[in-house]
């Protein structure tokens, strides 16, 4: 009896005198309150290295404190949210990592995910949000399953993505963004029935918008179009065109798209991590399934991230410069809409400008009989009129030759290499500043002033 009660007391006291080890006096917490508080100020000024500091002189101080625990998770958070709207994901995920080992919370998870998501690590994306989406809000699962089928898209895994933005709609109805994003899901599954049936589900609350339109017009031009045409596969290519022209045909478009990918790749340090699919298609299945008049020749489709051409007067397979000089041109769309975040593209000037340029057969003599002549009517544009949107062939060979004066300047390698830093915290035109060391509107009516004078001379 003695013996066991000996036992308890001594337990008592050890555990007492632990936690006596590991408490702080009143002029220890005083001062560890002061240093947290210099912490969030030096947070707020953006003085980041420092408010590390504070914490890891507290850690050095006072090392088992679960308190100070929860301000290092903050700081991680904090940093790995910064270094996202950065778009540096990389470093970002290894913040948000750091984060959530500390304080796995919804916060932690979604900055997590997002950064994930950003650095293309769609597989860990996924494996995350399988593993912990339980211990999390409804709310933060919600968010963290749009997550998932995203990512199941990117990985092509549209069976996947298909089932979560399923279960998705049944248990939140009135939220149609989920129903729209299933009929895109449908379509790049090539199972445009059901992407149509879809659709009909969204009309039955409202009518379709623009966007949803013109995915219910690809879907039927998709289906009628079965058996008229074949598909083929380069290893970095889907290619879709007319059975009349498959045979005598597909070995050199495969060859003009796998020049394409070697060449732009290289120049804009980017190639797609999936295969792109390109479909070239008669002009009237080219105008049913883009909803697009007879000027358009070419277009990179958001719907299904493929490239649409038009087979006509300027695409054809007699001559295929024109043909090839589309493809290069869409391609290039392409490569800069996955580069760019969509919500920080360039401008249309440049990236018309710039898919022109890196057209492979340029004709060059016609281009300079073009701006002579609008060298004489005085339509040579300027920063004060530059057109939001580049439309009609004059505007495109102003727009060719701004870029080219870019390049001839010598700054067009670093503006391309850049392209991947954009977001909505740093523009284009903030980039051409730092690049260039001159606002946009300068270059261009530098660019304007020079080109008047040589075709003066």
């Amino acid at each position: 009896m003695y013996n066991g009660l000996q036992i308890f007391l001594t337990v008592l006291l050890f555990t007492f005198l632990s936690k006596s080890i590991f408490s702080l006096s009143n002029s220890q917490v005083i001062h560890f309150n002061s240093e947290i508080k210099k912490y969030k100020n030096y947070k707020e000024s953006d003085q980041r290295t420092d408010a590390l500091n504070v914490l890891e002189n507290l850690q050095s101080m006072y090392p088992d404190s679960e308190a100070l625990n929860t301000w290092f998770s903050d700081y991680y958070l904090n940093e790995s949210t910064l270094l996202y709207k950065q778009k540096r994901f990389r470093e970002a995920v290894s913040f948000s990592e750091k984060a959530w080992a500390i304080s796995p919370r919804d916060g932690e998870g979604s900055i997590l995910v997002q950064a994930y998501m950003g650095n293309k690590q769609y597989f860990d994306a996924i494996q995350f949000v399988l593993s912990n989406r339980e211990r999390l809000s409804k709310e933060s699962q919600r968010y963290m399953n749009f997550q998932l089928a995203l990512a199941y898209s990117h990985r092509e895994q549209y069976t996947s993505a298909i089932y979560v933005l399923d279960n998705l709609s049944y248990l939140y109805p009135k939220d149609l963004n989920y129903l729209t994003q299933l009929a895109i899901l449908y379509v790049k599954n090539e199972d445009f029935e059901t992407s149509i049936e879809v659709l009909d589900r969204i009309k039955e609350l409202r009518p379709l918008n623009e966007y949803e339109n013109k995915l219910l017009k690809q879907a039927e031009t998709s289906i009628k179009m079965r058996g008229k045409y074949d598909q083929a596969y380069s290893s970095s290519f889907d290619i879709v065109v007319e059975n009349q022209f498959y045979i005598n045909q597909v070995d050199k478009i495969i060859e003009i798209l796998d020049e394409a990918y070697v060449e732009q790749g290289s120049i804009l340090s980017h190639y797609p991590d999936q295969r792109t699919k390109v479909s070239i298609l008669s002009a009237k299945d080219f105008s049913e399934m883009s909803g697009l008049g007879h000027s358009v020749i070419g277009l990179r489709s958001s719907m299904s991230n493929e490239i649409l051409i038009r087979l006509g007067k300027v695409n054809n397979f007699d001559d295929m410069k024109g043909l090839t000089n589309t493809l290069w041109h869409e391609y290039n769309h392409h490569l800069v809409l996955q580069i760019c975040s969509t919500k920080a593209i360039p401008p249309q000037w440049f990236i018309e400008g710039l898919a022109s340029y890196i057209e492979p057969f340029p004709d060059e003599k016609r281009f300079k009989n073009i701006l002579t002549k609008l060298n004489k009517e005085n339509k040579i544009f300027s920063s004060k009129d530059l057109p939001l949107r580049i439309t009609g062939y004059e505007r495109y060979i102003m727009a060719r030759d701004l870029v080219k004066t870019l390049d001839d300047e010598g700054y067009l390698t670093t503006v391309l290499e850049q392209l991947d830093q954009l977001n909505p915290h740093y523009s284009f035109d903030q980039m051409f500043i730092d690049v260039v060391g001159s606002p946009v509107s300068e270059f261009i009516d530098f660019w304007s002033n020079q080109l008047k004078e040589s075709l003066n001379q």
